[in-house]
Order: C-alpha cells, then structure tokens, then sequence
C-alpha cells in the first residue's frame, strides 16, 4: 500500500518538501550580464557569477565522474557559492533559473568552440576543436521587454507564468503561419481536418470525412460535381469581369 499524505502527515517527524524560492531579479540581472559579454558554458556561468577563480581544475575537475558515453557530469557542490547570493547553488541555476531564461526564449544553446585562452579551451587541450553547449543572449524584439520584466521590480510566479503563455501563444502563431505558408507554396497538403478548420475553404467544396452519409453512387459523384461547381464559378467571375470591362468601355465612349 501507497502511503497517503495524510498517513505522513501523522507520522513522527514527516517535513512536508520545501517549496523553492522564485528566482530573484538579481540572478536574472547577473545571467544576462554574464552572456552579454559573451557565450558561456554553464561551468562558466557559475564560476564567473560568484566569482570564483577560472582554472582548469574549477571548469572542468579531474574528479568528475563519467556517465554514459563519456559524458562528465561534475559535481556542482566543489563550487562554493557565498551566502545569499542569487544563484543560491550551482544546481538551483542549473534546474531552475536557466530553464525559466531558455522557455522564455531569452537564452538558447548552442554548439561552439570555447573562448581562445579561456580555462574551458585549456582544461580540454590537446582537443581545442571540440565544441561545447554554449548558453547564448537572446535580447533582441520582444525579449527585451521580457529581459527588463525579470530583471526589475520583484519577480512573481504569476509574472514568470503571463511571459511563458505569451511565449507558447506566439510559437504556436508562428509554426500555424509556416504550415499556411506550406498549403500556399504547394509544398504540403491539407488533411480532412485543416480543410473543414479552413476559413478561406470553397463554397460547397467537401472531404471524404463529410461525405460518409453518402451512398456509393452520390460518393462516386460529388468529386465531379464539385469541380463542375468550381469551373461554373469561374466562368461567371469571368463574364462578370468581361461585363464590367464593356461597362466601363461605354462609359468612356459616351464622355
């Protein structure tokens, strides 16, 4: 059997979990500085933040572990971060302040090489070529009323949670208008669903989905019905065109 909350509750000396703290507009402030003044790795973020020496050593230790296939995975707690500073700890920027930044699209990784001197460069040589995920600005557009929304004022849930919908809505515009942009170009075809959601769609122009209350031989004919009804349609678009054409032609004979 499961135990319930309310059977922790009575249990001796059950701590419900701590909710963690919002991050504060100092640990955004500090973020963005950091990456305006260039790419960073996360190591570097961190380092850099609380002002910690870059060495080799502190950027990439000789202790970290190995995970999978080859991957280091370093132990955030080398790092002593000062009492009450933003980041609170490496992996509280790790799991909470960086990923609000990345889903409101005011920073995104990407794959580059490491600073020329830096300590990332040093502590991977001979192997300078390699590439590391780098967290890069995003600041230009709307991400800049959004960068001065977290990094002024007192930062709330329900400020962090406003931006993130606005966020959503706006990706879920842009990948809509792409699909449009799509159907336009001819590169991709409507299925049933995005012809009858079509607000531009024909008059009487059907799918198979809305044909199911047919019999066979009314099935069989409503594609040719339809494009009868299509060129009609035309034709009279076109006499109507050719009927204004004369109109105005007499109009300007009579002046």
């Amino acid at each position: 059997m499961r135990p319930t909350t309310s059977l922790l509750k009575q249990t001796a000396g059950y701590r419900a979990p701590a909710t963690l703290p919002v991050p504060s507009a100092a640990a955004f402030a500090l973020v963005r500085d950091l990456l305006a003044q260039r790419p960073r790795h996360f190591r570097e973020i961190l380092l850099d933040g609380v002002g910690a020496k870059l060495t080799a050593a502190n950027v990439y230790p000789a202790g970290a572990r190995m995970k999978g296939k080859g991957k280091a995975v370093v132990e955030e707690s080398a790092v002593e971060i000062p009492k009450e500073h933003p980041f609170v700890s490496g992996q509280y920027l790790k799991k909470h302040i960086l990923p609000v930044l990345a889903s409101q699209k005011l920073i995104a990784k990407e794959w580059r090489h490491a600073e020329p001197g830096s300590a990332l460069e040093h502590a991977h040589r001979p192997h300078t070529d390699r590439k590391h995920s780098m967290w890069v600005l995003q600041d230009d557009g709307k991400s800049a009323a959004r960068w001065s929304n977290l990094t002024s004022g007192t930062v709330t849930r329900r400020i962090l949670s406003q931006q993130g919908h606005e966020v959503q809505l706006e990706a879920k515009a842009a990948a809509e208008a792409a699909r449009q942009a799509k159907f336009a170009s001819g590169e991709e075809q409507r299925s049933d669903k995005d012809v009858i959601a079509w607000d531009a769609r024909p008059k009487g122009f059907t799918v198979t989905a809305e044909r199911l209350h047919l019999n066979r031989r009314r099935a069989r004919r409503r594609e040719f019905k339809e494009e009868h009804a299509a060129r009609k349609a035309e034709e009279r678009v076109g006499h109507a065109q050719l009927a204004a054409e004369m109109l105005e032609k007499l109009r300007v004979a009579k002046a």
